[in-house]
């Protein structure tokens, strides 16, 4: 048996059929025919897109599912339907809507990418949105890179789970809020003059990002966030409205400042001692 791990039973069974009825003489085209095909089905480099969509109501789904939404750009304008594995931007073109949803046919999509840019510019801000969270079924974006939000800002409803392996940051005068679940296991860098609002309120358990930099991190809609980590974050932490509950002595690094409003709620584990910079 010569087949490979990635040539399939069928790509084999053709091969074989086609050496019973030509012979040998035939067997290197078909060989070549099925390399190709094989080859196709490992995937491909994924491609730097860039967001064009312009339409009244836009929707971010994979080719395989509707091939003919291309609302993304490759880098010599070609309009392209996104797939996974592409990197992707979402810039500050004025013709560009800012409001993506994540959904096919009303239904929740997983969207896998190489990584991902927000520069929505000044007084700009896209917000993605996946199906209705009450019906418990949430879209999702995975990525092994990072999410950067260079300029502007991007929102995650709370229908949109995000996972980011790689490095991500909030640069000066951006903001990200974050309403649904989320994950940054290279940690998430706030950058000075930078904001982060939380917005997602955790039930049980602890979110094990790492948060960094000088920024601010604020703590909206009446979420309850729960914090463990080893955190380097020196900023500003604000609870505007909502629960911060603190489940670690490193939570709340000593260079950082807390403010809690009439709305907001500090929590400190019992027998957890912490030194902040101003409370």
């Amino acid at each position: 048996d010569f087949r490979s791990d990635f040539i399939s039973r069928d790509l084999f069974r053709m091969g074989s059929m086609e050496m019973r009825r030509n012979g040998f003489g035939k067997l290197w085209i078909v060989m070549i025919l099925m390399l190709g095909l094989a080859l196709g089905e490992l995937g491909r480099a994924g491609e730097s897109l860039t967001w064009n969509g312009t339409g009244g109501t836009e929707y971010w789904n994979e080719k395989t599912n509707d091939a003919t939404n291309t609302n993304f750009k490759k880098g010599d304008g070609t309009s392209v339907a996104f797939e996974d594995g592409d990197s992707v931007t979402f810039g500050s073109g004025t013709d560009l809507n800012t409001n993506v949803n994540l959904l096919y046919s009303n239904n929740k999509i997983d969207l896998t990418v190489s990584g991902m840019t927000v520069a929505a510019g000044s007084g700009k801000t896209y917000t993605f949105s996946g199906k209705s969270s009450a019906d418990g079924e949430v879209s999702s974006i995975t990525s092994a890179g990072g999410l950067a939000i260079t300029s502007g800002a991007a929102q995650f409803n709370n229908s949109t789970k995000i996972d980011f392996a790689g490095a991500s940051s909030i640069a000066k005068n951006s903001t990200l809020t974050l309403k649904g679940e989320f994950s940054f296991t290279s940690g998430l860098t706030i950058n000075s003059g930078g904001t982060l609002k939380i917005g997602h309120t955790m039930t049980t358990g602890a979110n094990a990002t790492t948060f960094s930099g000088s920024g601010t991190l604020e703590i909206i809609d009446s979420a309850a966030y729960r914090m463990s980590s080893a955190n380097t974050f020196s900023g500003d932490i604000k609870i505007t409205d909502g629960r911060l509950i603190m489940l670690g002595g490193a939570s709340i690094a000593n260079a950082a400042s807390v403010t809690v409003s009439a709305d907001g709620v500090l929590n400190v584990a019992s027998g957890m001692d912490t030194t902040v910079k101003s409370l």
